[in-house]
């Protein structure tokens, strides 16, 4: 996208809402607000967004059933697409 990371993290924040916007501005204020946001890469900010909401052990399950897709003899392509619709 060619944002700085502030500004994609900042991009992110404003969707958010109910108890994402109450983890982060409590998160952003125990780690020093505004101050320490423009410190946060944009890596940094996905791995604690994404262990916040999406635990590791989900997501590994998650990334092997991923790996193992295979489409099969007995689905037309539309078929095996739908299962990711």
């Amino acid at each position: 996208m060619g944002c700085e990371d502030a500004f994609k993290t900042r991009l992110v924040v404003y969707k958010f809402e109910g108890d994402a916007l109450a983890w982060w501005k409590a998160y952003k204020q125990a780690k020093g607000g505004d101050v320490w946001l423009i410190t946060v890469t944009w890596e940094e900010f996905k791995e604690l967004f994404f262990l916040q909401f999406f635990p590791r052990a989900e997501q590994e399950c998650l990334k092997r059933e991923y790996h193992s897709i295979r489409q099969t003899d007995t689905k037309t392509s539309t078929e095996f697409m739908q299962r990711f619709l």
